[in-house]
């Protein structure tokens, strides 16, 4: 039995650049994730699927030093789920 919806997930490549610093900078390599969505979407349509939503997935963390005065928060996007049908 084929399945009529299918689902896949892709975590956004990413890099950090902490050099001597406490916060650590993640950036999102999106020209990576741009093709890696088109490869996906690509293999989904050979395999007789069509895509139906591509929807960002993201996370956030938080950093607090206790008696340093300052804390954070912040979101990135940590990935994206394709939905196609057939």
């Amino acid at each position: 039995m084929s399945q009529a919806i299918r689902s896949v997930f892709i975590e956004a490549p990413k890099h950090t650049k902490s050099p001597g610093k406490d916060k650590p900078e993640d950036t999102v390599d999106g020209t990576e994730l741009a093709l890696q969505v088109e490869q996906a979407c690509n293999d989904l349509v050979t395999a007789g699927y069509s895509v139906l939503q591509i929807v960002p997935v993201t996370s956030g963390g938080n950093n607090y030093k206790n008696g340093m005065g300052y804390g954070y928060g912040y979101g990135y996007t940590s990935g994206v789920m394709i939905v196609a049908g057939k």
